[in-house]
């Protein structure tokens, strides 16, 4: 009906997306209501660039209420790069104006400026959405298109990262790789000079906001490549543009040079790892964890993934130009993931590490549909036994996965000591039904020793 009304599917996907996040906005934000900041944790210190730079004029953060590591020259240490300040800059100029009329505090941490860093994280993702569903195209139909970013959306632990904790990361990193991913193909096609400057730039951004996300290159790099001669092919290919390639790289390192002299300049050093005592245990990947876990295990909390990875069979005949590069991305990706210290990251809904792969993800899980679609046998009924069960799957899942969103805006699922009793006995629940019930879920958590995580194996370990 939509197709026949001129109505694209795809277009009635991103239209009802960005309906539900206006309309239920209020709901999410409960800081609205009092309770609270959206500026805490992770967002406090991504955000302390923009106040200290703009309205303080003091990059030392001398001024800074924000907890930092103090320096021994007496500097303060921001701990985070500054990628995340430059997405909210636009939003946060707003707010100040907003500010300025309302006559709000002029500190940038009032509620104009919150409303709007918010509202700009919302639009963040929903221009994801546009760019990824402009990639999906060159490769499936209006309507696996419109499936897929419907799942994205709705289906995935992306969904709280837009509305209920927007302000974190991954959300502007969803917009940032399907772009670039869309640029990409762009670039493959006609590697132009204007094309090569997007590309740098995008890249270059998603590397100032989450350093380790760098890894996107390769999927770049290994675009086209099927076999030993299609590598081959693709090294005589950038050989041949080696100067558009040399641009990329120059673009790419003016995003993150201003981080670099901020580095020398406040903390001596032109690279500095200003994550302290914080690190990587490179011979202890959590693999199994960060994928099955009941605390965080994204196939436990994002189970509709599990046909992202099914597809990755799929892709040789529906998407393989991007196949190579995305099994060794994601297997690249998983192992930096699994070594950090906190391989569960802290206070989180879902495996939220890898949200912003999502985009990418979304090809394997479209070849998956499409296999589906338009795989045929012998046996009719078994095709439509498939079809009917593939769409029975999910819906549960998407439900599944508004149900747990909601679970963890009311905290019934714990930020981050869920355990396998924890999370069956709320399972199917959306309150506790007798105060005996709250305290017999409270004293089943597992409480995180984030002291010893920090020290090695044995708190790393999944109890």
């Amino acid at each position: 009906m939509a197709e026949r009304s001129g109505i694209k599917p795809s277009v009635l996907v991103l239209l009802f997306a960005i309906i539900f996040s206006l309309s239920t906005y209020e709901y999410w934000q409960t800081w609205k209501r009092g309770q609270g900041s959206p500026f805490v944790w992770d967002v406090e210190m991504y955000y302390s660039y923009l106040p200290a730079a703009l309205l303080q004029h003091d990059l030392s953060f001398s001024q800074s209420k924000v907890p930092m590591q103090v320096m021994p020259n007496g500097n303060k240490n921001p701990k985070y790069t500054c990628g995340m300040a430059v997405m909210y800059a636009p939003f946060f100029l707003m707010g100040h104006k907003i500010a300025i009329n309302q006559h709000s505090p002029l500190d940038g941490w009032s509620e104009p400026y919150a409303t709007m860093i918010h509202f700009g994280s919302i639009f963040y993702v929903l221009l994801g959405l546009f760019f990824l569903r402009k990639v999906l195209l060159r490769f499936y139909t209006e309507s696996i298109t419109a499936v897929l970013l419907f799942v994205a959306f709705f289906g995935t632990n992306l969904l709280y990262y837009t509305l209920r904790e927007g302000e974190y990361s991954h959300g502007y990193l969803f917009c940032l790789v399907s772009a670039f991913l869309l640029m990409t193909i762009k670039w493959h096609k006609e590697p132009k000079v204007s094309n090569s400057i997007l590309v740098g730039f995008l890249i270059g951004l998603i590397t100032l906001i989450r350093p380790t996300d760098c890894l996107f290159f390769i999927v770049f790099v290994l675009y086209g490549v099927r076999d030993k001669a299609t590598f081959k092919a693709q090294m005589q290919f950038f050989l041949l543009h080696k100067w558009k390639l040399a641009l990329i790289f120059l673009f790419g390192f003016l995003m993150v040079l201003p981080q670099i002299i901020f580095w020398k300049v406040f903390m001596g050093s032109f690279f500095f790892f200003s994550y302290s005592n914080e690190g990587f245990f490179w011979g202890d990947p959590r693999i199994l964890e960060v994928l099955f876990s009941y605390r965080k295990g994204w196939l436990v909390y994002t189970p509709i993934m599990v046909f992202s990875l099914i597809g990755i069979f799929f892709m040789k005949k529906y998407v393989s130009e991007f196949r190579f590069g995305l099994v060794v991305f994601f297997v690249l990706n998983l192992y930096v993931i699994s070594c950090w210290w906190c391989w569960w990251y802290g206070g989180s809904f879902g495996m939220r590490a890898l949200v912003e792969s999502y985009p990418l993800m979304m090809l394997p899980f479209g070849a998956f549909l499409q296999s589906v679609v338009s795989g045929s046998s012998r046996i009719v009924w078994l095709d439509h036994l498939k079809k009917y069960g593939v769409t029975v799957c999910l819906m549960c899942f998407v439900c599944l996965n508004m149900i747990q969103t909601y679970q963890c805006r009311v905290s019934m699922i714990h930020y981050d000591s869920m355990n396998k009793d924890a999370y069956w006995q709320i399972f199917d629940k959306f309150e506790f039904h007798t105060p005996e019930d709250q305290e017999r879920y409270y004293k089943s958590l597992t409480k995180i020793d984030y002291d010893a995580a920090m020290k090695g194996a044995d708190g790393r370990r999944d109890y």
